[in-house]
């Protein structure tokens, strides 16, 4: 059998957002940007220099036949960037988002700890097609760390909201231009165990994670692939001395 890693070898992409597994903020973070879930609500302090704050900002490509990738609002301070991406299906699909699978429950994508249902069984219910939903940049596949973690939500018309906590390196004036690399992989029922994609768990008290199968397999002969270039500039800029002083 081919498990989710060695199936993932092929996908860069995949292997790079996996890598990332979404985790808590760093307190670093924290202290230099807002909540990620509050991008909108972004009140900037008068004490720090001024930083990029834009709602859809300038951007090109990541459209595709399952889905489109739209960079929704960004903060930017010339040394982190918070990204909140759109991805909104096109098709009858349920996207999944990075590092989960058909077994894990739906209720860690919805927020709704009434749902009881896995994402597999939700799919099915639904009459809807699963997709793993990737994204990533080229410095990271450099070697360059950009994307530092990965936090998400399942909106109830389909859309996964994606807010990437970003690394970015010294550039040259105040503009950011960057290109993300998006990734559709629907799923299909696996023809064999041997091509099934497997997930671990570990059993009480075990020592080595046990494998099963989840029925399905990658369908790399459809999946999509984009590119989603966009730029940040003193267009969005937000300069928040003056704007302290002038509301004095």
């Amino acid at each position: 059998m081919k498990t989710i890693k060695t199936m993932m070898k092929t996908l860069l992409t995949l292997i790079l957002l996996l890598a990332v597994a979404p985790c808590a903020l760093p307190a670093y973070a924290e202290e230099a940007l807002p909540p990620l879930s509050d991008l909108s609500l972004y009140e900037p302090n008068a004490e720090e220099d001024a930083e990029i704050l834009a709602t859809e900002p300038s951007q090109e490509g990541g459209t595709g036949e399952l889905a489109d990738f739209q960079l929704r609002e960004a903060v930017y301070d010339e040394e982190y960037a918070y990204l909140v991406v759109d991805v909104t299906p096109k098709q009858e699909l349920l996207l999944i988002a990075p590092g989960y699978g058909p077994e894990d429950p739906m209720h860690l994508l919805m927020g709704d700890s009434a749902n009881s249902l896995t994402i597999g069984e939700y799919a099915e219910q639904n009459d809807l097609q699963m997709a793993y939903v990737t994204i990533s940049s080229a410095l990271d596949a450099l070697g360059e760390a950009f994307i530092h973690s990965i936090d998400w939500h399942w909106e109830e018309d389909g859309t996964l909201r994606l807010t990437l906590t970003c690394t970015v390196s010294e550039q040259e004036g105040s503009a950011f231009t960057s290109t993300l690399q998006c990734s559709v992989i629907p799923l299909i029922p696996a023809a064999s165990e041997e091509d099934a994609i497997l997930y671990g768990y570990y059993e009480e008290n075990a020592d080595e994670p046990t494998y099963a199968s989840t029925g399905y397999a990658m369908d790399e002969e459809n999946q999509q692939e984009t590119e989603l270039v966009f730029t940040l500039d003193d267009a969005n800029r937000h300069n928040t001395l003056a704007s302290s002083q002038s509301a004095e």
